[in-house]
């Protein structure tokens, strides 16, 4: 950080009004901005054209809704540090608002510390000018910020990111799943992560929760993120419901990205292997196994045993039809990585649990970083102990 040495008037003040009262001198700001505050103090500190670091202290909870920002966007044309408190959580509602802080200076950079980053939305047409090569339709990208994505302007440590669905997160695991992958098939799809969105570090850890993912480190080319949670629960604004991104901003249907879902249960399982509907027919299906996983219950139930017998193992009363479940399109089954281990899968000794016929693709079912347990012994073989 630049040296910093207080308000326009008194270094030791944290007054406000004098510091949006008059021209920002070139010196870093020690500042105070609350949520009347926090839209006229970024107007008059970001406009000034400088190398100096300005502080602002946000001290309450923020919402940046258009209006209070103008409809063009606020620039910031100088670095600054945005810091909640560390005694309370401090929110700074997004409002599923895009282009809100407008970054094109040589100077211009932000700094995101001890704050919970809410309502995010997708991008726009206007975002789609500097967003190569992220996607509009991942809001984790922060559309708030409008900067070329080929240059590294933003870091965020130590806050929360609030995402607007399961999905969005579920996306998240598999990637960095796939970037750690020392597997070739998920090495050749990390080439893109690594080479083009220029992601050096990606650390994670599990989050206090399902519904979290912990950042240790995150480098990219666009971006730094350290010690922070994804997550897709709301913290301290409620949630907006998240615009539609443009269809002509969508991939087209060639490049469709695969399905994910990330499942915490034998019955979560079950219900994803389920047929597709139209719309994602063709479409890779990943599935990331949080937990371990046993078929023990589905399995015993399509062999006729009682309810009680099913409940004891992964909470689910479902059972596999005769036949086997079938996978008529190409599907992943992966331990999600932020478990830091390889989960399992039980398969309960059974043969034909997932059945391919004979006109499957090669590589339509993989399964990797997995531990399989309970494998049945193949046609002819003496049958497995049974449990």
């Amino acid at each position: 950080m630049a040296a910093l040495t207080g308000t326009r008037n008194n270094p030791n003040s944290t007054d406000t009004s004098a510091a949006v009262a008059g021209r920002p001198p070139k010196y870093g700001y020690v500042l105070s901005a609350s949520n009347a505050t926090f839209v006229p103090l970024m107007q008059q500190l970001g406009g000034e054209d400088t190398a100096a670091q300005a502080l602002m202290y946000v001290d309450g909870n923020v919402t940046l809704s258009k209006p209070p920002v103008p409809e063009a966007g606020m620039l910031l044309q100088r670095p600054l540090a945005a810091v909640g408190l560390s005694s309370a959580l401090t929110s700074l509602d997004l409002a599923m608002q895009v282009n809100t802080i407008i970054m094109s200076s040589r100077w211009s950079n932000i700094t995101f510390d001890s704050l919970v980053l809410e309502n995010m939305g997708p991008g726009d047409a206007r975002s789609a000018e500097v967003a190569k090569p992220l996607s509009l339709g991942s809001a984790n990208n922060l559309w708030a910020l409008y900067y070329d994505r080929q240059e590294l302007r933003m870091l965020a440590r130590n806050i929360t990111l609030v995402l607007g669905s399961q999905i969005e997160l579920d996306y998240f695991r598999y990637w960095v799943t796939v970037y750690q992958s020392s597997l070739p098939y998920f090495k050749q799809l990390a080439k893109f992560i690594r080479d083009v969105i220029r992601i050096t570090v990606w650390e994670v850890s599990d989050g206090k929760d399902d519904n979290s993912v912990r950042v240790v480190q995150l480098i990219a080319g666009s971006c730094v993120v350290e010690n922070s949670v994804y997550t897709v629960t709301p913290v301290v604004a409620p949630r907006l419901p998240t615009p539609e991104l443009n269809p002509r901003l969508q991939l087209k249907q060639g490049q469709q990205s695969a399905l994910v879902t990330a499942v915490n249960n034998a019955s979560a399982l079950l219900d994803q292997l389920q047929p597709l509907g139209p719309s994602e027919e063709g479409r890779e299906h990943v599935i990331l196994l949080r937990h371990n996983v046993s078929l023990l219950a589905a399995a015993r139930s399509s062999n006729g045993s009682t309810a009680d017998q099913q409940e004891q193992a992964n909470g689910t009363t479902q059972a596999i039809a005769p036949g086997g479940l079938p996978v008529p399109y190409p599907v992943s089954l992966l331990s999600d990585v932020s478990s830091h281990h390889s989960n399992e899968l039980d398969l309960a000794f059974q043969r034909g649990l997932l059945a391919l016929d004979a006109t499957a693709a090669d590589g339509q079912l993989q399964v990797q970083h997995l531990v399989l347990r309970g494998l049945a012994q193949g046609p002819g073989a003496a049958a497995a102990l049974s449990l």
